[in-house]
């Protein structure tokens, strides 16, 4: 394995400078393009958003219910905004609020990972959100153990 990998990286270390005026073709200017940087690296993070909810595999938690906390990322590019009058381009965070909570409180699954793939789902249909992380924590999972309880992060547009 190593000898691969060492075999490519001489294929590109060390870094070669390339006569761009041999290439009239291409119409962007010869410098290096991070796709992040085009893309936007600014982020909205909505944070610890608490719903008391059913979610569990086990039926006690069907039964007595439990809090849960919520975190979501909004990435984007944000330059501009603090000139701009108009809010048509932002982020609606009340209305990412309100979609979480009825993902949250008004549908049901066993699994947080399913929880935050639903949440996820739904904030890129409705809101048409294009990158953005989702975390749902269960603080107080019903286990025989003592630890700060059990978070998922998915992760959708990167």
């Amino acid at each position: 394995m190593s000898y691969y990998l060492e075999s490519v990286a001489r294929l590109f270390w060390p870094p070669r400078k390339i006569a761009w005026s041999r290439f009239p073709s291409l119409d962007f200017p010869p410098q290096i393009v991070n796709i992040r940087t085009l893309m936007g690296n600014d982020v909205l993070r909505i944070k610890n958003m608490k719903f008391f909810a059913y979610h569990g595999l086990f039926p006690e938690e069907g039964k007595l219910g439990q809090q849960f906390e919520v975190d979501v990322e909004v990435y984007g590019d944000f330059r501009g905004y603090a000139r701009r009058e108009a809010i048509g381009d932002a982020v609606d965070y009340p209305k990412v609020y309100e979609v979480t909570e009825k993902v949250v409180t008004g549908e049901r699954f066993g699994l947080i990972e399913a929880l935050a793939d639903r949440i996820a789902e739904v904030l890129q249909d409705r809101l048409g959100l294009d990158r953005l992380v989702v975390r749902v924590r269960k603080p107080h999972p019903p286990l025989p153990a003592q630890f700060d309880g059990v978070e998922v992060e998915v992760r959708r547009g990167f």
